[in-house]
C-alpha cells in the first residue's frame, strides 16, 4: 500500500511540474525578440510569415514587406 500511495504521488508530481509552464509558438518568441527586424508576410495568406523576402510555402506568391506601426 505504501508502494501504491508513493508511486501515485511520484506520477501527480511530475504531471503538475510538466504541465506547469507556458509554452508560446516560435512566431511569438520570434516577434518579441525582433521587435525592429524586417518582416514579410504573403498578401493572401497573412499568417505566412519570414524575416526574409521569399516565397509563400501555400501559394507561391511574393511575400511582401510589412509596414510597422509604431
Amino acid at each position: 500500500m505504501k508502494k501504491l500511495f508513493f508511486i501515485l504521488s511520484l506520477i501527480l508530481t511530475v504531471a503538475l511540474t510538466s504541465c506547469g509552464g507556458e509554452k508560446k509558438d516560435a512566431k511569438t518568441e520570434g516577434q518579441e525578440n525582433h521587435d525592429h527586424a524586417d518582416v514579410y508576410a504573403c498578401p493572401m495568406h497573412p499568417d505566412v510569415t519570414s524575416d526574409k523576402a521569399g516565397t509563400c510555402s501555400e501559394c507561391g506568391m511574393a511575400l511582401e514587406k510589412q509596414e510597422h506601426a509604431h
